[in-house]
């Protein structure tokens, strides 16, 4: 957790991470890289994480977007039709 520790705002200031700490841990498991024991303990590790912030006082705020299949091809058509992006 050390490299989203480093990149915390200062106290009084706000961070938004797009993207979220529990990705790592569960792709490496979902492709078989880790063990399940690997993955509660990464868990385990950003509840901590997460705790020891809550502790300090600072708020964390969690949302889920939602991109449908039929909204997501769209974009990915989009992207592959433009020849900066395809």
């Amino acid at each position: 957790m050390w490299r989203y520790w480093r990149a915390l705002p200062p106290k009084g200031k706000i961070g938004i991470l797009f993207g979220s700490w529990y990705t790592a841990p569960i792709i490496d498991r979902v492709f078989r890289r880790t063990r399940r024991s690997d993955l509660v303990q990464s868990l385990e590790e950003i509840r901590h994480f997460e705790r020891m912030l809550a502790d300090d006082g600072a708020p964390i705020l969690k949302f889920w977007f939602h991109l449908s299949k039929k909204r997501q091809r769209m974009r990915l058509k989009a992207l592959q039709s433009n020849p900066e992006t395809s």
